[in-house]
């Protein structure tokens, strides 16, 4: 009985908007995980838990849910793979904690910068921006505000997608959502197998000045420096990711938006460089798992987006 609700669930994505095939996804992910915390540290944490038993509670409403409007199943959605991811990379950082500290790579990260610039690649902005006074500041502010419009360009976008998706075809949001659940996925797994700190702690007693911010980026930059409790989430860039993800999803559907989505991302990869948060090599391997993980939703949910089809056949 039980194999043929998973069956089904995995068959009509059409239906619930993908809820079904993301709901197995994450469970499989975190049991994963868990054996993985139980192999290596004796015990499975409750972060780890936590997203298979939201799971199992929203697989057995998924019928119900599949019979509400689209746009009940859309924010169900997005606020579900919202809550899910914040769950995993908390948990990835308590595995961290767990092991006492995972052995950190930043050595080879930082000399990576050096061999290439020969200097650390914050110093190269503060360099260049420092001396132009408060334009210089007001750039650093702009790329600091949009570093945090990161955690908000996901749902922006797949408002955006939706309201251009044809009533028919509305279905086929499962696929963009799908997109940034296996990046995250992917690029905590990756926080595991490659720990990276980051210039701001590795580095900490080069960067001796503050950085060139008002006080309004100021205010920015200390809400995330105050709120990281991971302190192996560098590798792959997460922002970097995130914002090529976007701006392919944009670039694919030919919106009006995509140049000022490019701008911010711009502003969003520079940001992760300026403020001491990455290594290049952080930022260059997000590209390839953005992509990748573009690619692997449409084999998860096997749908079209061309833009011209999306408008005019569909």
């Amino acid at each position: 009985m039980y194999e043929y609700r998973i069956q089904q669930a995995w068959e009509s994505y059409r239906e619930d908007f993908g809820l079904g095939r993301i709901l197995l996804i994450i469970m499989f992910y975190n049991s994963i995980l868990s054996l993985f915390s139980l192999v290596n540290f004796g015990k499975i944490h409750l972060l780890g838990i936590l997203p298979i038993i939201i799971s199992f509670v929203s697989f057995y409403f998924r019928p119900l849910i599949a019979q509400r409007s689209g746009v009940f199943k859309f924010i169900f959605m997005a606020i579900y793979a919202k809550v899910v991811i914040i769950l995993n990379y908390y948990l990835i950082g308590q595995f961290d904690i767990m092991a006492n500290g995972l052995t950190r790579l930043d050595a080879l990260a930082s000399a990576i910068d050096l061999f290439l610039f020969d200097k650390h690649v914050a110093l190269i902005f503060e360099n260049f921006l420092s001396p132009t006074g408060l334009i210089g500041s007001i750039i650093y502010d702009m790329m600091m505000l949009s570093y945090m419009l990161y955690y908000l360009l996901p749902i922006y976008g797949g408002a955006i997608l939706y309201q251009e998706l044809k009533s028919k075809n509305k279905y086929k949001i499962s696929r963009y959502v799908a997109s940034f659940v296996l990046f995250f996925l992917i690029n905590f797994f990756c926080y595991l197998l490659v720990p990276i700190t980051g210039p701001q702690f590795y580095w900490e007693q080069d960067f001796t000045t503050a950085l060139p911010l008002t006080d309004f980026g100021q205010t920015l930059w200390q809400m995330v420096r105050d709120g990281q409790t991971t302190f192996i989430d560098c590798f792959p860039s997460g922002h970097t990711g995130i914002a090529i993800l976007t701006n392919l999803w944009f670039f694919k559907i030919n919106h009006h938006q995509r140049f000022l989505m490019s701008f911010i991302g711009l502003c969003i990869v520079s940001a992760t460089l300026a403020m001491r948060f990455h290594y290049t090599i952080d930022l260059a391997m997000a590209i390839p798992l953005a992509l990748v993980s573009y690619k692997l939703s449409g084999l998860v949910f096997p749908v079209s987006f061309d833009a011209h089809l999306q408008r005019e056949q569909n």
